[in-house]
């Protein structure tokens, strides 16, 4: 018969045993945090350390930065609220032109943001990778980059149609477009 303090002892090492495992999976998910953001520091060039935690929050990872170019797109179509078919199809067209696989890390996570409106920390994470991409390039490299942006995402939103062929981008999408452009200011 197993005597009191041998059934304490054993009750204590269980408990012992179980926050030992929650605190090594709090220390693996911790490691793992770290492991993704210098991950995307050497692939984004981004140095910011509350810019890349905001990456990793969102969950994008180094084979997901590719996506990261997809959220001006994203905003765009969002901007009214919803996402049409016909916007749902110009995302989808853009990201695999860039090669983004449906079946990928990266095209799984587009996915998501396809059919749930992402919040506004992604384009403040965007907001602040594109100001780190663009600090050593020159002014009309800068332009350069913004135009395309812009005018790619101009398609999306243009893509969405409007009433008879008219007032085909939206006045919420117009400001979504103006952000964009805002951001290589």
């Amino acid at each position: 018969m197993t005597s009191l303090e041998e059934r304490g002892r054993a009750l204590e090492d269980a408990f012992f045993r179980e926050q030992d495992e929650k605190n090594m999976e709090a220390l693996r998910l911790k490691l793992d945090a770290s492991e993704s953001r210098e991950q995307l520091r050497i692939e984004s060039g981004i140095k910011d350390d509350v810019a890349l935690d905001q990456l990793v929050k969102l969950g994008v990872t180094k084979k997901s930065l590719a996506a990261m170019s997809m959220v001006p797109l994203l905003r765009v179509a969002w901007a009214d609220g919803k996402m049409d078919n016909n916007e749902r199809d110009a995302l989808l067209q853009a990201a695999q032109a860039k090669g983004i696989a449906p079946t990928s890390a990266t095209g799984k996570l587009l996915a998501g943001w396809l059919t749930t409106k992402p919040d506004e920390s992604l384009y403040q994470a965007w907001h602040a990778y594109i100001q780190v991409l663009i600090a050593p390039m020159a002014p009309a490299q800068r332009e350069a980059l913004k135009e395309h942006l812009v005018d790619f995402a101009r398609l999306v939103a243009e893509a969405a149609g409007g009433f008879l062929g008219l007032a085909t981008v939206s006045k919420a999408e117009e400001e979504a477009l103006a952000a964009i452009g805002a951001a290589f200011e």
